[in-house]
């Protein structure tokens, strides 16, 4: 008999590995570290590494980590669908920098300048010249 696992372990693990993948599509490597020390992922372009907290859920907006977190970008999941049934092609991932985040607002309608794109990751992750 296993360990029952939780929903909102669930969803947050669906999360961090739909920001894994998406992130590899842009030749973003991401890993969770280790140890589980606050951060959830590990992210590596190139010689940009940034730490990456990641927040999933199915509602129209997102929630903000606490303020002591030490991240240096916020991975905003967005799911959708029901229960089980979870259309990977239809969520959407933003990635806010932790200074942006101060006075931005909390719905995902109101922030697509921040929704994963080539711009945005080029934005957060510099390529080396």
């Amino acid at each position: 008999m296993s360990n029952p696992i939780s929903p909102e372990l669930i969803k947050g693990t669906i999360g961090e590995l739909l920001v894994q993948t998406r992130l590899l599509q842009y030749k973003v490597q991401a890993a969770p570290p280790l140890k589980d020390s606050g951060n959830d992922l590990i992210a590596i372009r190139e010689s940009a590494i940034r730490r990456l907290q990641v927040k999933t859920t199915d509602l129209d907006h997102y929630r903000k980590p606490d303020k002591e977190k030490k991240y240096d970008i916020l991975a905003a999941v967005r799911l959708f669908g029901y229960d089980q049934e979870i259309f990977l092609d239809q969520c959407e991932i933003y990635l806010i920098k932790k200074e942006e985040l101060v006075r931005l607002p909390l719905h995902f309608s109101k922030i697509p300048q921040f929704k994963l794109s080539p711009e945005r990751i080029n934005d957060l992750f510099p390529l080396d010249i």
